[in-house]
């Protein structure tokens, strides 16, 4: 079974219909690994537990554990258009902690997700889930750590131009080499 790259594209292009993002163009390197990427993002806003915001900040998070410009700038932009208070993108540029209750637990379980490559400890586990996050949403942190690991790495191996609209964000910065 071939992917259709083209049609793929032309879905994306109405969710973004100022102009398809570069990181697209970079994933479309390998047709199975942008349909892989597409569909889980998909099955992550039909049927998962966190909002579009969050699933951005966690995003966020994992471009700035990574150091992905790309991703930061982008994730930024689309994050504070999904809702989110910049002060809370601009805390987590700056590698703090917002004040909302929440992104800062979501911000925090995503940072130690990341730095223990999810092994958390149980103590740490059953804090999470009395502030909120359960099992399942702490896999869908994991599933948006892999789905943003997909694009940070991909980015960085193509040096993905960065897009005229997210160079006026914040976390627009050179890519690292």
């Amino acid at each position: 079974m071939t992917v259709d790259v083209d049609h793929l594209l032309a879905e994306m292009r109405t969710v973004y219909p100022a102009g398809l993002p570069n990181l697209f163009r970079t994933l479309k390197g390998n047709p199975a690994v942008l349909s892989a990427f597409l569909a889980l993002d998909s099955e992550l806003e039909a049927h998962g537990r966190l909002s579009p915001a969050e699933r951005l900040l966690v995003g966020l998070i994992t471009a700035e554990h990574v150091e992905c410009g790309y991703c930061q700038a982008a994730l930024s932009k689309e994050a504070v258009e999904a809702g989110t208070p910049e002060p809370i993108v601009e805390a987590l540029l700056d590698r703090g902690l917002p004040n909302d209750d929440r992104a800062r637990t979501l911000a925090q379980a995503a940072r130690r997700i990341l730095e223990l490559h999810g092994r958390l400890p149980s103590s740490e586990i059953a804090h999470l889930e009395r502030r909120g996050l359960d099992e399942a949403s702490l896999l869908e942190i994991i599933a948006v750590v892999g789905e943003f690991t997909i694009a940070t790495y991909a980015n960085h191996l193509k040096r993905t131009r960065l897009d005229p609209e997210y160079r006026s964000t914040p976390a627009a910065r050179p890519p690292q080499p």
